[in-house]
């Protein structure tokens, strides 16, 4: 089966190669673009580090941390960021959740009150991590390494696989990601082959634009990669 992958590029290639060990054929078209920012790096001390996506990783550059900030205790989203966090020579302490509702109730059980944390985070996010840290006791401190911008069409390769029907299915990485994908789709005129297709998401939060939107949806059981790709053999 031929597959969209909507990841941006470095994350998509990885999924790309999954597919194909599993039988599948990837074609990446990314439906964000990954602009890396300059970081501006708070002063005082802190206590934990926090990141809840691989992408701020891939833009980080570990010259440019504050030596003090560079062993701190790590609390990550996801079991991809171990090898990133290596690569990078980070961490003393690593932490790593499924979720980031995870990471809030761990830290919450070892009591936030004063704690002050950095998140290394995207320009573009949801509210609701720091929100529920800060409204448990914690100053959350976020420094901006990335910015997922908008990449205003599907590739050519992936609008001629649509339009042609060659395509079988598509995977959502997340809600913004999912809802370019039916922008993107429904711009080129291409909405009802769209809606043809197996849609598999990573989450149900991912899979909310879906809603109403397309004939199949197959949800993760659990908020990674594998999960994602095992809703495919089915």
């Amino acid at each position: 089966m031929l597959v969209l992958v909507t990841r941006p590029q470095a994350e998509g290639e990885q999924i790309c190669q999954g597919l194909a060990k599993i039988g599948h054929e990837g074609l990446l078209a990314p439906v964000m673009e990954i602009e890396c920012l300059a970081p501006i790096w708070p002063q005082g001390a802190f206590d934990a580090l926090l990141l809840t996506s691989a992408q701020a990783l891939h833009c980080l550059d570990p010259a440019s941390l504050p030596q003090d900030l560079r062993s701190l205790p790590i609390y990550g989203v996801g079991a991809r960021l171990a090898p990133l966090l290596t690569q990078k020579g980070l961490g003393g302490v690593v932490e790593l959740a499924p979720r980031a509702a995870d990471i809030v109730e761990r830290l919450k059980a070892r009591g936030l009150t004063g704690q002050r944390l950095l998140y290394l985070a995207g320009r573009y996010r949801k509210p609701d991590f720091e929100r529920d840290l800060s409204q448990a006791g914690a100053q959350i401190t976020a420094v901006e390494l990335y910015a997922a911008r908008d990449a205003g069409t599907l590739s050519a390769a992936a609008l001629e696989a649509l339009e042609h029907g060659r395509l079988g299915a598509v995977l959502h990485f997340s809600r913004r990601s999912a809802e370019l994908f039916l922008a993107h789709a429904g711009a080129a005129g291409l909405g009802q082959q769209a809606s043809r297709l197996l849609h598999c998401a990573i989450s149900f939060d991912a899979a909310e634009p879906l809603q109403g939107c397309v004939d199949q949806i197959r949800i993760a059981r659990h908020p990674d990669a594998g999960s994602l790709l095992a809703l495919l053999q089915e």
